[in-house]
């Protein structure tokens, strides 16, 4: 038993916070939660010392012994609920891996994004398809006046999704299994992961794929179970566990362990009940005095059962001997977009005669360096934290020019019309070198888009790289990517190496995450730009709060729900 405990144990105690709730038998624990992990250099998929995997006790109440079981009943269900969650997103995960095979066989067919620029071409609806989208879903402009250009950019977006969607449906064309065990009801354990997931196109589909593909996801579940039951140990008055387990000692339920309490509440008196009457009414008739009774009656019988748990609470001492699992270590598919590519002469420090400046590529990928540690930043420029992190970015990028390849990847809901605007000027900036100065003048003049005469740049040109689909192409590009690795409104968010930073980041962290793995590339190995692979097993990360469709993005890249509800996530 303590072998398969051992499993569960990182290099530091996790740290882990309970939230409050209503003394209910069924009430749900919401957990806030971080976890520091020590780093390590072997590989150890999440599923070979997963969450409570083959755990029979999960902790101690005194010196009594309790198991998972018990714990799953006492919170209602929170371990079989989380198992049929981790199996949904295991096969959202697998779809999407084969899918994005499907992707890079269609770019190998056709001339890299072409067949993407296509599709972008040819989803944009007309103006009587936006009318029938606004008339068919009432439900969607309940109470406002649709505006016509919003909806048809998110119509557009929502239709592109579909048609690459499709594209590579048709390739795969029935060439996807997976080989996944069917879960139990309820079931009682993990959903296991041979070596081989399944099968894509006529290539195995592995493990190690599925864990890095719903990296965020995955360890969001398995940390939230593991720190939704170590919170029942911290004795709390509304502590579902403690009070089943005192219920069960006396062969009760939990409603008659309450109901007993109640009864013995002492009894209103009726000279109480009169004062009580004329102190909250100012009448004393029956009425009054009968309203009066019950509040006090409601008021005594709180009292009881708070001393009941009182009692329980100071007699008893609980103790989990769960620690969480080891936060995900992901490697970013790609790292598509442009580099800080000019920075402003004027304000950089002199640099290396034989400085190699890193470009953006004709797809919109930076140079493969294998010896360069890849950075890349996920952003946009409305968010209010977007300008501190872009001087974080700039920072970081002049002080390890040399050493990292770094990636700007535009974060925001591409439904939202204004910040895809500002993305495709900003791609078009990037593309001839003037990001950096694009994101200087945006700043400057609160938020205002910069014009090609303000960046020095012709402006024909830069209004056709605008409306060039293939900006268009690259920008949900990326704006996919944000999607698939959980960061979601986490604006700005870095991935570094293989190890995300998930929201904005003090340039102090960002430095000593890249010294910490420019430090470990003796393990890391890293290939290029098309995913680093390596031997990390654990790297720092902090919870994920915002993955609640993160499963539907994997298996459909677009979710009609999403389209409507981009603009608030993003605030």
């Amino acid at each position: 038993m303590r072998s398969r405990l051992q499993a569960l144990r990182t290099n530091s105690r996790a740290t882990r916070v309970a939230a409050t709730m209503a003394i209910r038998i069924a009430a749900a624990m919401v957990i806030l939660t971080a976890a520091a992990v020590a780093l390590g250099c072997t590989l150890l998929h999440p599923t070979e010392a997963d969450a409570l995997q083959g755990t029979d006790i999960a902790g101690y109440l005194g010196d009594d012994a309790v198991s998972v079981t018990e714990l799953d009943q006492a919170i209602a269900g929170a371990a079989a609920k989380t198992w049929r969650e981790i199996d949904a997103v295991i096969r959202a995960a697998g779809q999407g891996v084969c899918r994005q095979r499907a992707y890079d066989e269609l770019d190998a067919r056709q001339s890299s994004e072409n067949w993407r620029i296509a599709a972008w071409q040819s989803a944009q609806p007309t103006s009587e398809a936006v009318a029938a989208f606004v008339r068919d879903n009432p439900d969607l402009f309940a109470g406002v006046d649709p505006d016509d250009e919003l909806v048809r950019h998110r119509l557009r977006v929502e239709r592109y999704r579909t048609a690459i969607g499709a594209a590579a449906d048709a390739v795969i064309d029935g060439r996807f299994k997976l080989e996944l065990p069917n879960l139990a009801d309820p079931p009682t354990g993990e959903p296991q992961l041979a070596e081989k997931v399944g099968n894509c196109m006529s290539s195995a589909i592995s493990r190690d794929e599925i864990e890095r593909f719903a990296a965020y996801p995955l360890y969001r579940r398995r940390a939230e179970l593991v720190s939704t039951i170590c919170a029942q140990f911290e004795i709390d008055y509304s502590n579902p566990l403690l009070l089943s387990r005192e219920a069960s000692k006396q062969g009760l339920t939990v409603e008659q362990l309450f109901e007993k309490a109640d009864d013995a509440a002492e009894p209103a008196t009726a000279a109480e009940i009169e004062e009580a009457a004329r102190k909250r009414y100012g009448d004393a008739d029956d009425l009054s005095r009968m309203k009066a009774e019950l509040a006090l009656q409601a008021l005594r019988q709180g009292d009881a059962r708070m001393e009941l748990v009182e009692r329980l609470r100071a007699a008893t001492t609980g103790r989990c001997t769960l620690d969480l699992p080891s936060a995900p270590v992901v490697a970013r598919a790609t790292l598509k977009m442009g580099d800080l590519n000019a920075l402003d002469a004027r304000t950089a420090p002199p640099e290396p005669a034989a400085r190699a400046t890193p470009t953006t590529s004709a797809t919109g990928a930076s140079p493969q360096h294998n010896t360069r540690l890849p950075v890349a930043y996920f952003a946009n420029f409305r968010c209010r934290q977007c300008k501190n992190g872009w001087d974080v970015a700039r920072d970081t990028l002049r002080a390890y020019d040399e050493r990292i390849d770094f990636s700007f990847v535009h974060h925001f809901p591409a439904t939202v019309e204004p910040m895809f605007a500002d993305a495709l000027a900003a791609q078009c900036a990037s593309q001839a070198g003037k990001l950096d100065a694009w994101a200087k003048a945006y700043f400057a003049n609160a938020a205002a888009r910069p014009t090609a005469k303000q960046l020095g740049l012709d402006n024909k040109q830069f209004d056709a790289c605008i409306a060039d689909a293939a900006t268009a192409v690259k920008v949900l590009a990326d704006t996919d990517e944000g999607l698939r690795m959980g960061f979601r409104e986490a604006v700005p968010s870095w991935v570094i190496g293989r190890r995300p930073r998930r929201g904005y980041q003090r340039a102090a962290i960002v430095a000593a995450t890249i010294d910490e793995e420019l430090e470990a590339t003796c393990s890391l190995g890293f290939r290029n730009h098309s995913g680093a692979v390596g031997t990390r097993d654990r790297a720092a990360g902090e919870l994920p709060k915002d993955t609640a469709t993160d499963t539907k993005v994997a298996a459909n890249p677009n979710p009609q729900s999403w389209m409507v509800r981009g603009q608030k996530e993003e605030r």
